[in-house]
């Protein structure tokens, strides 16, 4: 059922990140519902196991979304479950039992809502093999923190959200532990939102500062997207600082995300990322100045899709500085790297714009692709 909203949702079981591990876990169960005005999608995943990197152990994790319109009520839902979870050392640790995590953002005749959900059948801890007391399920409150010394500390609860006369937006995370060592495990994410006033279309897009895989794609990496609705007309920015990792250094950088509905069957989506100085090597190349730009702008059945201010400042190769190639057009060190330069992808209502692409080299086989400031952006017509 077709409905004037734009509704979004988003759940997953459990992530972990582990302080002597280079690749966080991905998401497990991750359930996505995009920009959407239809009610009546109903979108779910299940896992049996999840070993948390090494951390401990999830069985049993369930995560769906999905929207309604009933009686004048739209509603975008979500929910996760697992079914138990520990995170443990030789140490101690902690073992939870039936986490159940909901979010509901709503419109009805009043306006918009949004309200969050939790549930936990079993808490229980151990130090050295014994049993430590903790707090009944039922008495703990949303944001309560526990700590167990020296072994880690655990925030139930987590929520946080918006509600204005546009919509309204709701995150909860069931659990979030911290270990001592600086590893991460977080336990049953649900988040909804709707809004309303999407005459333009449906928007979307995102800047990043950074996109590859290992250690580049998970640490010191920033990103911005563009909601369903927009930005209403302002630029979203955030930073990042530089990072290396052996064999790249990646200046600092800058991402934004700008969108807007101007009318009925009107609408602009823009994206950009900068990153200031990339280093392949030992220096062997230099690129500076990178930016990426996506922009596209609907009037009625006309979408313009551009990449203006997309550039690069100047290329050195061994110490000399090198005419940069054509957008699209590749150089290559052998045995270093294969850099190309505004790489631009188009669909019917959208753009992607990849500001450099560095394909990191072993002999003549490539071992990772790095693309740094990444932007996309797109309007759907429905």
């Amino acid at each position: 059922m077709r409905t004037p909203f734009a509704l979004e949702g988003l759940a997953f079981g459990t992530q972990a990140r582990g302080q002597t591990v280079p690749v966080q876990s991905s998401q497990t169960a991750l359930v996505v519902l995009k920009c959407t005005k239809d009610a009546g999608i109903d979108r779910s995943r299940g896992v049996a196991n999840d070993d948390l990197v090494g951390l401990g152990q999830a069985s049993g994790i369930a995560t769906r979304t999905w929207t309604t319109s009933k009686q004048g009520v739209v509603t975008s839902h979500a929910r996760s479950k697992i079914g138990d979870l520990t995170v443990a050392n030789v140490a101690g640790g902690l073992t939870v039992e039936a986490l159940v995590v909901t979010t509901r953002t709503w419109h009805d005749d009043e306006g918009y809502h949004r309200a969050h959900g939790f549930r936990l059948a079993g808490l229980s801890g151990e130090v050295g093999g014994v049993p430590i007391e903790l707090p009944a399920p039922a008495d703990i409150d949303p944001g309560q923190t526990i700590s167990i010394p020296g072994i880690l500390r655990a925030t139930f609860d987590e929520r946080s959200g918006t509600v204005t006369r546009r919509g309204a937006q709701a995150t909860s995370t069931g659990l979030v532990i911290e270990l001592a060592d600086g590893s991460k495990v977080s336990a049953g994410r649900a988040q909804t939102a709707i809004s309303g006033g999407v005459v333009g279309g449906l928007l979307g897009g995102r800047a990043q500062s950074v996109r590859g895989s290992g250690l580049v794609e998970t640490r010191n990496v920033v990103k911005k997207s563009v909601s369903c609705r927009g930005t209403d007309g302002e630029w979203r920015n955030e930073a990042a600082a530089a990072f290396t990792q052996p064999g790249l250094k990646v200046g600092a950088t800058t991402v934004g995300a700008f969108g807007d509905q101007l009318g009925q069957g009107e609408a602009v989506v823009r994206t950009r990322a900068r990153s200031a100085r990339v280093e392949i090597g030992d220096e062997q190349i230099v690129v500076t100045a990178i930016r990426a730009q996506s922009n596209v702008v609907r009037n009625g059945d006309r979408y313009t899709r551009t990449s203006d201010g997309t550039h690069l400042g100047s290329l050195t190769v061994d110490g000399q500085e090198r005419p940069l190639p054509s957008p699209g057009e590749s150089l290559v060190v052998p045995g270093v790297a294969r850099i190309t330069p505004g790489v631009v992808a188009r669909t019917s209502q959208g753009i992607t714009v990849v500001g450099l692409r560095i394909e990191l080299l072993e002999g003549t086989e490539i071992v990772e692709t790095l693309d740094i400031a990444k932007t996309n952006a797109h309007i759907d017509n429905r």
